[in-house]
């Protein structure tokens, strides 16, 4: 078990996901401190998770450009209510003024 002591939890439970064959994956904050270089691995494994597998991806993001990238329905939420739903394009269309 020593071997895993410089594994963060989440990298664990990250990983325990992908090897599950879980159906639902929550990622908080996934960009949150990530160098670029980073970023962009990542965004290139979600790129390939969602065409290669059925996995859903649930992202709690604060990037939304980042978000937005590897989104097929988004949401927003204030105080914990959505207060709107829909499309990337509409996001793009009606929200990309406020929040972008």
């Amino acid at each position: 078990m020593s071997g895993l002591l410089n594994l963060s939890h989440g990298a664990l439970a990250n990983a325990w996901c992908l090897v599950s064959k879980t159906k639902l994956w929550l990622l908080e904050e996934p960009t949150h401190g990530l160098a670029p270089v980073i970023l962009e691995q990542l965004s290139l494994a979600l790129e390939k998770l969602r065409n290669y597998t059925d996995l859903t991806v649930l992202q709690a993001e604060q990037n939304v450009t980042f978000a937005l990238t590897h989104a097929v329905t988004d949401y927003i939420l204030k105080h914990a209510s959505i207060i709107w739903e829909g499309t990337t394009d509409k996001f793009v269309t009606e929200m990309e003024h406020i929040y972008l």
